[in-house]
């Protein structure tokens, strides 16, 4: 059976990412190859040779072509990309397909996967599952119309990068009903401390 997962933002090979708040002082991340290898046996954890992987962008760098050799062989799966703002033509055409974004049926759920978070005013989808703010949520204001206190994290928006997925890819499915729970009152409160209740 095939499994669908999505990740967004792993950077690998960027030493920069290590001084992203979410990154080192969680994980005790000393260099960026620490940070690399234990994303790597993450995902060959959770992902299988038949699975499907959506990788929301920002995949990483190729400096002296160490993702090309020692990385991308690594990770198992069929990865389809939706492009972010730091990929490259060499990274990206690594992949099976790559996507400016992608419009999905999830559980039932119509969403929409992209790299940059949809603006509020221009969310149609029930559900945007998206990367690119790291250890942020997209957060309610009083001129939107959902919204019911200013400030307070939108419930219509998934975010899937690593700092929310314990640097794991995360079955789709799982993220869309837990998030459907949420917004039907069976779940609690969602804020930015929310780590999909995965163990880190």
């Amino acid at each position: 059976m095939t499994t669908v997962f999505v990740l967004g933002d792993p950077h690998f090979c960027c030493p920069g990412v290590m001084h992203l708040p979410g990154r080192k002082p969680l994980y005790g991340h000393q260099t960026v190859e620490e940070h690399d290898e234990m994303m790597v046996e993450n995902w060959q954890k959770a992902v299988g040779k038949r699975d499907i992987v959506y990788l929301l962008g920002d995949v990483g760098r190729d400096k002296k072509h160490y993702f090309t050799g020692a990385i991308r062989p690594r990770l198992t799966g069929r990865i389809e990309v939706v492009g972010g703002n730091h990929d490259t033509a060499e990274i990206l055409q690594l992949f099976d397909k790559v996507h400016g974004c992608l419009n999905k049926m999830v559980a039932g759920h119509r969403c929409i996967l992209t790299h940059i978070p949809i603006h509020p005013q221009e969310m149609y989808w029930e559900y945007n599952i998206h990367g690119h703010i790291h250890e942020n949520v997209v957060r309610k204001y009083a001129n939107d119309p959902v919204a019911s206190k200013d400030g307070e994290a939108d419930p219509r928006y998934i975010n899937a990068c690593c700092e929310h997925t314990a640097f794991t890819p995360q079955p789709i499915e799982e993220l869309v009903n837990r998030r459907a729970g949420w917004v039907n009152g069976r779940g609690g409160v969602i804020d930015e401390t929310d780590d999909w209740g995965i163990a880190t």
